[in-house]
Order: C-alpha cells, then sequence, then structure tokens
C-alpha cells in the first residue's frame, strides 16, 4: 500500500469520482468510478422497463391523454 502526503489542503471528490494519483508525475487528481458490469438480469430488468414505457405511451396516445 502506498500513502500520499498532502501540502495543504487534499483535492475535492465529486460523488461518483475516485482520487487518481499519477505516480509518475506525482500529480493527484479523479477521475469516474468504473461501473461493474450489468449481470443478465439488470439487462433483462431495463429491457422490460423500456417496453413498459413504450406501451404506457400507446395507450395515452390510443385514450387521448
Amino acid at each position: 500500500m502506498q500513502y500520499i502526503l498532502f501540502d495543504g489542503e487534499p483535492p475535492e471528490v465529486p460523488q461518483g469520482h475516485q482520487l487518481v494519483v499519477n505516480w509518475e508525475t506525482k500529480e493527484v487528481g479523479t477521475e469516474p468510478s468504473p461501473t461493474p458490469p450489468k449481470s443478465p438480469q439488470e439487462v433483462e430488468l431495463d429491457e422490460l422497463k423500456n417496453e413498459i414505457s413504450v406501451l404506457r405511451t400507446t395507450v395515452n396516445y390510443l385514450l387521448g391523454l
């Protein structure tokens, strides 16, 4: 494990980001946190949500809402 000593305040890390250190240039920054790949169940759930949204829009159109 390596540690970082800050001369002053450490940089603010926005939500959904992580602190990144370039050890060659000794620069510190942030980058978006990697998102884990979706499981097959999550992909299927997203597809079903999209289908429900399309059906809801179609029904509202046919009912004149």
